[in-house]
């Protein structure tokens, strides 16, 4: 592809952790731009990552990002009765005020000595995908709705992404499928997506995106991009259970609306990758490597996805501290909770600018930055 160049051109926090308390860690931002021009984010804030005193919190901008709301917690964490933890929000529009949220929602108060990853093991404490709907540009909420998820039984299911509509009127929401608490068996991994039919009233099937059924490779915490024109891609944060180690991010793609994916194909991307759709073809790719730079970086693409400019790829953040070493799966599942920095995503400013959030801190608070990128 042809040469690039991207540049930062102002940076700030959203949110900013406070030590000691139920808001000190902050983690898996996630941004979106309104038709009013209102920009959200949503995040986790508690006292530890994936705590137990977990919420899901969301910031408001309305001045192209200059400045940030007061976060708050907009979601009732409550599911049929029964309360419980808010892990992630991502929040999409389906049409001008009408919001809809894609929400982990985690049974936690059962057994509160509980972490919600259970490290012996590699399950999960019961989750559920939920939606929510919002009629006034996100101020106000609905009621929890968890999605009935079929003949996958009651397997913990984490949203991975927002709700996607697409040009051929349906509705999708991505997560993938882990293993129960107890679970001792080898990890099924599935990267997969809810679709609805009715604007998110039902949710009749699933679709699998990319599946290794001998579990050698596991496309974990994908991301779907709609660029449109019924194209959209996958991006996979992919990890090699027999060799243990992280692989470069994979991608697949659909060009008929996500009937037919392409069997998932390495990039030259490093890292845990989150897409963002630009115009027509080209994307972006906002990416955290912890394992050999230490660095968030910002790839471009202006062809589907066959080529990213690697070499010329924007740092957006450095940690400037060495990687550790993960033996096994169960090691590198473990090092996720001790994280301070990651997980990054993005949206479409306008035509020339893009905005990027992530989270960064120390052992006594995590804030949510944001970090605006000019094409």
């Amino acid at each position: 592809m042809g040469n690039i160049k991207m540049h930062i051109i102002n940076q700030g926090k959203v949110f900013k952790g406070s030590p000691n308390s139920e808001l000190a860690k902050s983690c898996f931002p996630f941004a979106v731009k309104l038709s009013n021009g209102d920009l959200i984010v949503s995040f986790q804030a508690a006292s530890v990552k994936n705590g137990i005193d977990s919420k899901s919190l969301i910031s408001r901008s309305n001045d192209n990002g200059l400045t940030w709301s007061q976060a708050e917690a907009v979601f009732d964490p409550t599911l049929n009765g029964k309360k419980g933890v808010l892990h992630l929000s991502y929040i999409s529009e389906l049409q001008s005020g009408k919001l809809i949220a894609g929400i982990l929602w985690c049974d936690h108060y059962d057994d509160s000595s509980l972490e919600f990853f259970n490290a012996k093991t590699g399950g999960l404490l019961p989750t559920e995908a939920c939606i929510s709907f919002s009629e006034d540009n996100g101020k106000t909420w609905s009621k929890l709705k968890a999605i009935e998820k079929g003949d996958l039984g009651t397997i913990p299911t984490p949203v991975m992404g927002p709700v996607h509509r697409l040009e051929s009127g349906c509705l999708i929401l991505p997560f993938e499928t882990s293993k129960s608490y107890d679970d001792e068996s080898v990890w099924l991994h599935k990267a997969c997506y809810f679709v609805s039919y009715d604007g998110g009233k039902t949710w009749p099937k699933y679709k699998i995106v990319a599946h290794d059924p001998e579990c050698k490779i596991y496309y974990w915490d994908h991301r779907i991009a709609n660029l449109g024109r019924g194209k959209l891609v996958d991006l996979f944060w992919a990890y090699d259970a027999v060799n243990n180690k992280e692989l470069n991010a994979y991608l697949s793609s659909s060009t008929d609306f996500g009937e037919n994916w392409t069997r998932p194909e390495k990039t030259k991307i490093v890292g845990q990758p989150w897409p963002i759709p630009i115009d027509g073809d080209t994307f972006a790719v906002v990416a955290v490597d912890r394992n050999f730079t230490n660095t968030i970086k910002l790839y471009l693409t202006n062809n589907f996805g066959k080529d990213f400019n690697a070499a010329e790829a924007l740092i957006i953040y450095d940690n400037k501290k060495a990687a550790t070493v993960k033996t096994n799966l169960n090691d590198q599942l473990v090092e996720m909770t001790n994280w301070s920095y990651g997980l990054p995503s993005g949206c479409k400013l306008n035509d020339k600018e893009i905005l990027i959030v992530y989270y960064a801190g120390d052992s006594a608070g995590v804030d949510i930055n944001w970090c605006k990128v000019k094409l």
